[in-house]
C-alpha cells in the first residue's frame, strides 16, 4: 500500500489492514515506520520522494481529498511548488487547520473534475486554473494559461465548458477574457521577452508570441504591420558567434518576405525600456501605414 502512496501510509490505513496500536508503536520505535506528521508515517525511510509531501497532505485530510489549485498547477510544471499543499474536499463545513496544508471545501467538485495521475488524485488543470485565478496576477494567470494550452494540459473547449458550469466564480471573468480567440497567445520563451511583452501591452501594443514564419520562429510579431521582434539572449562567445550567423540568415529570409526585424538584447530591455517601446511603436505605425 505504501509503495502506491509514495512511501507514505496513515494510522487509519494501518488499522484497517489489521495493525494494532501496539504494533504501530513498536514499528515506529524500531524505525520501520517513521512519523512525518500526525497520523502519517514514512515506511522504512524519510526520503523526500517525489509527491511525498502531497501524499502526506492527502492522507492527513482523509478520504475524498484531492490535490487542487496551485498544487495541481505545480504537479504539471506550470507553476512552482506552493508553500502549502492545496487540497480539495467536498463539504460545507470549515476546514480543520493542518500545518503546511491549505484545505479548500467545494460544493461543486464533480467526478469529471478529478483525475488519478501517478497514483495521486487531483483536479483537472482547467479546474485548477479556475480555482487559482483569483490569487494570480493578470500577467501570471495569462502566462500559466498559455503554457497549459501549449503543453496540451487542457484546451480552450474544456475550460470554456467548466466556466459555464461555475458561473459567478471569482476568476471567471478574467479567464473568459483570456479565452478570447482573437487575443494573441502570451507564451514566451524567456524572462526578457515577458518583460518586453508586458511593456508593450501597457503601451497598448499586443503582438503575437512565438510565431512560425517561413521556417523560423520569431519571439514577437505584429502581423498587421509585418514587424518581428527578436530578443537575443546572452551566452558564451562561441555560442554568440553561432547564433549571430543563424540570426543573419533568419533576418535575410524574413526581410526578403517583406518583414522588418527588430533585434534587442535583455540589456536593452532592462536599461532603456521606454525608448524601446517608443521605437517599436513607431516601426509598427510605419508598417501599418505601408500595409494599408
Amino acid at each position: 500500500m505504501a509503495d502506491a502512496q509514495h512511501g507514505r501510509i496513515s494510522t487509519r490505513q494501518l488499522t484497517a489492514i489489521g495493525w494494532s496500536d501496539q504494533a504501530i508503536r513498536t514499528a515506529a520505535n524500531n524505525g520501520r515506520l517513521r512519523r512525518v506528521r500526525r497520523g502519517i508515517y514514512a515506511v522504512g525511510h524519510l526520503a523526500d520522494t517525489a509527491m511525498a509531501r502531497e501524499t502526506e497532505a492527502l492522507l492527513s485530510v482523509g478520504d475524498g481529498a484531492v490535490l487542487a489549485s496551485f498544487s495541481v498547477l505545480s504537479f504539471h510544471g506550470l507553476l512552482p511548488a506552493p508553500p502549502q499543499v492545496h487540497v480539495a474536499v467536498l463539504g460545507p463545513r470549515e476546514p480543520k487547520h493542518r500545518p503546511g496544508i491549505r484545505v479548500h471545501r467545494y460544493r461543486d467538485l464533480s467526478r469529471r473534475d478529478i483525475r488519478i495521475l501517478k497514483g495521486v488524485p487531483l483536479t483537472t488543470v482547467e479546474r485548477a486554473l479556475v480555482d487559482a485565478a483569483p490569487e494570480l496576477g493578470d500577467h501570471q494567470l495569462e502566462q500559466t494559461l498559455a503554457e497549459a494550452l501549449f503543453q496540451h494540459k487542457t484546451s480552450r473547449t474544456k475550460l470554456a465548458q467548466l466556466l459555464e458550469s461555475v458561473r459567478g466564480h471569482a476568476g471567471q471573468a478574467r479567464l473568459n477574457l483570456l479565452l478570447d480567440q482573437e487575443r494573441p497567445a502570451a507564451r514566451t520563451e524567456s524572462k526578457p521577452q515577458e518583460r518586453l511583452l508586458a511593456l508593450l501591452r501597457k503601451a497598448g501594443l499586443d503582438p503575437e508570441t512565438e510565431v512560425e514564419l517561413y521556417g523560423f520562429r520569431v519571439d514577437l510579431f505584429f502581423a498587421d504591420a509585418n514587424v518581428a521582434i527578436e530578443v537575443d539572449p546572452f551566452g558564451t562567445h562561441d555560442a554568440r558567434k553561432r547564433s549571430h550567423r543563424r540570426d543573419r540568415h533568419k533576418d535575410r529570409v524574413l526581410r526578403e518576405q517583406g518583414i522588418d526585424v527588430i533585434r534587442l538584447t535583455d540589456e536593452d530591455i532592462a536599461q532603456k525600456p521606454l525608448e524601446l517601446v517608443a521605437h517599436i511603436a513607431g516601426e509598427v505605425r510605419l508598417g501599418r501605414a505601408r500595409a494599408a
